[in-house]
């Protein structure tokens, strides 16, 4: 059985493509409702080492997803999505789903250059049919619809380009991220482009593999480890560039990206930026909920979370002995970083790896409350 291989691109990694600057005309910035997840809290950093992750999440459950031959995940790239109950996730070519329980289910295996066969996985989303969910694989060759319940396919969407993510919107817009002179595309959902945001960047050219999250009617896609983030705003149908939060909090701005870049060029910026400034590793959003991981550039790291009502923030030193983590403590902390390769419809995911379990599929911590 193969090595499970999941996990370390949660902790370290993220994938390059084509890089995009923003332009912004006046009725974008009119369209503009300010920063999508308010004020950053003021307040001091409560000593997470006071705390227990108990305190700070609850309604959690552990789903331990089902280990066997066909259904192995063995992925860098592996993305975890769950809707309606059903945990998807992204292996290699391949597209597992597993019931809330971890049971194995079935899979999307369509590889191949014949009818209704994509040529590769670059991401997928849950997309709501007239006949129940669709999995929606994005491919160098295509969007390709199939449905959740029997793996079958339903349709291709020939998109002009290259897609490398997916965003589904509403009934009739998608988002496509592909490489080129413009790097996001608003689509209709039989792919044709309405608009397009983002001139190509190399400073600010590496995503998430869940980078797209919502607020309201407001999509956004993060900048690099920004405070800023692009906005698709679906009432408007326009389109902005917004901080995520306000505040002077020492996270790079795309200027300070874009100057770094100038400087020490292509890649080898990024050393210098978490020397010199915070970065906001992760953030994800469940309606009112949000969940923000931000690397200190002295090595900590600032945990804030929100329930739509109360906000709090902790700190924490990951290289010390860390006795909050009583959620899974045979598990390294790190663990607290996964959130930026997950995606759910009903609270936040953490990707759980034990050391001693190497061949076989991870856990999921599923957090439906917080504070």
């Amino acid at each position: 059985m193969a090595k499970n291989k999941c996990i370390p691109l949660f902790l370290m990694s993220v994938l390059v493509l084509a890089g995009m600057t923003w332009g912004c005309n006046r009725k974008d910035v009119s369209d503009s409702q300010g920063p999508l997840l308010g004020a950053y809290p003021s307040d001091a950093p409560e000593n997470l080492s006071d705390r227990r992750l108990s305190d700070i999440f609850s309604k959690v459950s552990e789903i331990c997803l089902e280990t066997g031959d066909s259904c192995l995940i063995g992925d860098y790239n592996s993305k975890f999505v769950k809707r309606n109950g059903v945990i998807y996730v992204k292996s290699l070519n391949e597209i597992f789903l597993f019931d809330d329980k971890g049971k194995f289910l079935r899979k999307v295996s369509k590889v191949g250059n014949g009818p209704g066969e994509y040529d590769g996985i670059r991401d997928f989303d849950i997309v709501p049919g007239e006949r129940g969910d669709e999995v929606w694989v994005c491919a160098s060759n295509g969007i390709f619809r199939y449905n959740s319940a029997t793996a079958d396919f339903i349709a291709k969407i020939n998109y002009k380009g290259y897609p490398n993510q997916l965003k589904y919107v509403n009934d009739t817009t998608i988002i496509v991220v592909s490489p080129g002179k413009k790097w996001i595309n608003v689509c209709r959902t039989d792919g044709k482009v309405r608009k397009q945001f983002l001139d190509k960047d190399l400073s600010i050219a590496s995503h998430k593999i869940a980078q797209f999250n919502k607020v309201g009617h407001r999509v956004f896609y993060q900048l690099e480890d920004s405070n800023m983030a692009a906005v698709y705003n679906e009432l408007t149908d326009s389109l902005c560039m917004e901080q995520i939060f306000s505040g002077t909090i020492g996270l790079p701005t795309v200027e300070d990206y874009r100057s770094y870049h100038e400087k020490y060029g292509d890649f080898k910026f990024y050393e210098p930026i978490a020397k010199d400034f915070n970065r906001l590793s992760v953030v994800r959003t469940c309606g009112n909920t949000y969940y923000a991981l931000i690397s200190n550039s002295d090595g900590k790291m600032e945990l804030v979370v929100s329930n739509g009502e109360d906000t709090a923030k902790f700190l924490y030193n990951p290289k010390e002995i860390t006795t909050f983590n009583d959620l899974a403590p045979d598990v390294d902390v790190r663990y607290l970083i996964t959130p930026m390769a997950t995606d759910s419809d009903d609270g936040i995911l953490f990707i759980l790896e034990k050391e001693e379990d190497v061949e076989s599929n991870p856990c999921i911590l599923d957090i439906q409350g917080i504070l």
